[in-house]
């Protein structure tokens, strides 16, 4: 691939911050725009990957857990959703794990919804 071309204009600063520092400094998600900005998609998935096992404080947790509460999603929205998991199957492994929560719980019908007892 080649990244040889002619900068036409420059909005922001220009940083010269290689790859491989930004690799060694460890963070992705709080760095400025212009300094990701010509990241190759190799690059971009690298540094992506790089977030692959980290949990969330709690703090961050219960934040993100009052941000979403309240919302509302649209018909379109939940449509789409719905059309995306249809003909999905669960693997053998799944339905057997399904089968064992279930074993010995008992519901029934109370206005429409399940009540387990």
């Amino acid at each position: 691939m080649n990244n040889i071309g002619k900068i036409v204009q420059v909005i922001g600063p220009v940083v010269d911050i290689k790859f491989e520092e930004l690799i060694a400094l460890g963070t992705y998600y709080h760095r400025p725009a212009y300094e990701l900005i010509f990241l190759t998609k190799k690059e971009h998935s690298l540094l992506h990957k790089s977030r692959k096992g980290k949990h969330h404080t709690e703090e961050t947790r219960r934040k993100i857990s009052e941000a979403h509460k309240g919302m509302k999603y649209s018909e379109e929205y939940k449509r789409k959703l719905s059309e995306a998991q249809k003909g999905r199957r669960h693997s053998e492994e799944t339905k057997k794990k399904m089968s064992e929560a279930k074993k010995g719980k008992h519901w029934k019908l109370v206005d429409g919804k399940r009540v387990y007892y």
